[in-house]
C-alpha cells in the first residue's frame, strides 16, 4: 500500500526516516518544500502511530474523469 504523510512544521525529516526505515516502511519520495513523504508499507498505517505526522492518506486509485 502507498500512502501520503505530511510532516508537522517541528519535524526533522532525517529523524523520520530513520524511524521509518526501523519500522521496515520505505521512503518512495519526499517532497521538502511541501513537506509531504510518499510511503510504502506492507500493512495498514494509522496517523495515530506516527506522532512527526499531521496527516497521514492512503493513495486513491478511483480518480475519474
Amino acid at each position: 500500500m502507498i500512502y501520503f504523510a505530511t510532516l508537522r512544521s517541528t519535524a526533522q525529516f532525517s529523524s523520520v526516516k530513520k524511524n521509518l526505515q526501523e519500522r521496515g516502511l520505505e521512503i518512495l519520495k519526499y517532497y521538502p518544500k511541501l513537506k509531504v513523504l510518499k510511503i510504502e508499507s506492507q500493512k495498514k498505517l494509522k496517523l495515530i502511530e506516527f506522532p512527526d505526522f499531521v496527516t497521514l492518506e492512503e493513495e486513491k486509485t478511483d480518480f475519474s474523469v
